[in-house]
């Protein structure tokens, strides 16, 4: 089968830099991912109207959405020339019913305490522009890791992917701590 390559070695002209005790020395080695036909999946991870939409609860509640809102055009790409090279496309979808199961990750975010991400809603479901369709696989999720108690490592292994491609919405928390914790499961980046 065809396959397609990724490199994710520092850009030219980027400097990499090291730490006094390692001078010299180059604490990594440059990632070259080959994109299997059949072994590959994207997941998006929480691209929900309640994060993208101007009329979600993270923008009415006074929350700046354009940071968020800069990944709608490169998901649609993506979804589109993913769903050409027939790779699976998983969407997530992070919700409670409350503050109750919601856990620190609502306790901490006092303007969720009255609504916003609950499960059920129409802030809960994918943003329609991004182009979901209904034979798409869905993850829903509590927890800031897709892997957390959810059915995606057994989806991913279902579907033969040794490859995750990740993007989405927040990437300091529910991205990174979903593909930290696909790296701990042994797929690639």
């Amino acid at each position: 089968g065809r396959q397609w390559s990724c490199d994710l070695s520092p850009r030219k002209g980027t400097a990499v830099t090291s730490s006094p005790e390692i001078a010299g020395t180059i604490p990594f080695e440059p990632i070259h991912s080959e994109l299997v036909p059949g072994r590959t999946a994207l997941v998006h991870i929480d691209a929900q109207n309640d994060f993208l939409s101007p009329e979600g609860h993270y923008a009415k509640s006074g929350i700046d959405i354009s940071h968020m809102r800069r990944s709608i055009e490169p998901i649609t790409k993506l979804t589109a020339e993913a769903r050409r090279r027939g790779i699976p496309v998983i969407w997530t979808r992070h919700g409670t019913r409350g503050l109750i199961d919601g856990g620190s990750f609502m306790r901490h975010r006092p303007f969720l305490k009255d609504g916003g991400l609950r499960q059920n809603t129409w802030g809960y479901e994918i943003y329609e522009p991004l182009g979901a369709h209904p034979d798409d696989w869905y993850i829903e999720k509590v927890r800031l890791s897709a892997f957390f108690n959810t059915t995606l490592d057994v989806l991913l292994r279902n579907l033969k992917a040794e490859t995750v491609i990740f993007t989405g919405v927040l990437t300091n928390q529910c991205v990174a701590a979903s593909s930290k914790d696909a790296m701990f499961r042994d797929y690639l980046p």
